[in-house]
């Protein structure tokens, strides 16, 4: 063989190869789309309004995260709190009044055409 020349296949032997090449590209491709289908029917499902606390979605099932010792990041949840208010009567809505203190002057101011 001369240097700088590129070995090839026999036309029988390269067509082989792409047979199974595209054979494997094909399975993979078929195994993308299958997993597609299957994470968007979880998203956006019949029941994806519908998630049950506190249990584990279909979607981490699919794709289990390792988290350290089994905790969550996020603080538990717990019952609400109520807190007592005293009553008090709403104002009505509108202006403050002016201080009686304040200064007042009157001033006339005519529009008529001289």
């Amino acid at each position: 063989m001369k240097p700088g020349k590129i070995p090839v296949e026999s036309p029988v032997e390269e067509v082989a190869r792409l047979r199974l090449e595209n054979a494997s590209l094909l399975a993979k491709a078929e195994f993308l789309e299958d997993e597609n289908r299957l994470l968007r029917a979880i998203l956006y499902g019949k029941s994806s309004e519908k998630k049950p606390t506190g249990t584990e979605s279909p979607l981490q099932k699919h794709f289990s995260f390792d988290e350290a010792d089994g905790e969550s990041s996020s603080p538990k949840h717990s019952e609400p709190q109520q807190v007592l208010v005293k009553e008090h009567a709403r104002q009505k809505p509108g202006r403050k009044p002016i201080i009686d203190t304040l200064p007042r002057v009157e001033e006339i101011i005519d529009h008529s055409r001289e």
